[in-house]
């Protein structure tokens, strides 16, 4: 709400707050909620509320990416984490993590039913 100002005046900052407690572990849950920990990544990437911060970035993408329940905050971490493989971007390229990156992604997105326009991956 506060990211867009529904309701609420536009503060980013306190967008980030709100999405940080939602993304962050809870003492009944070894993890945070995937959508929060994808915006949480995103809000790192674009520098909106918090600044940017790439290490912060890849380590909450990462989170998202990771989880075990299927949603679509899942999802699109874990196809920007095949990209981010492919090309060497904010982390070593590396192949093989982005076909296992790929592959998830994948079958998160079938499993959400989300047809998003797919980015093609620069693989060479």
């Amino acid at each position: 709400a506060y990211h867009r100002g529904q309701g609420v005046p536009q503060n980013d900052e306190e967008g980030v707050k709100w999405i940080r407690k939602a993304a962050e572990p809870k003492g009944w849950s070894r993890t945070g909620w995937a959508d929060a920990e994808w915006c949480l990544a995103q809000a790192y990437r674009t520098g909106k509320g918090v600044p940017r911060d790439r290490v912060q970035e890849m380590s909450w993408t990462h989170k998202a990416a990771e989880h075990h329940e299927t949603s679509e905050g899942q999802a699109c971490a874990q196809w920007f984490l095949a990209k981010a493989y492919a090309n060497g971007d904010g982390v070593t390229r590396d192949e093989t993590q982005a076909a296992y990156w790929r592959e998830y992604a994948q079958l998160s997105l079938d499993a959400c039913g989300i047809e998003p326009s797919r980015p093609s991956l620069k693989t060479a």
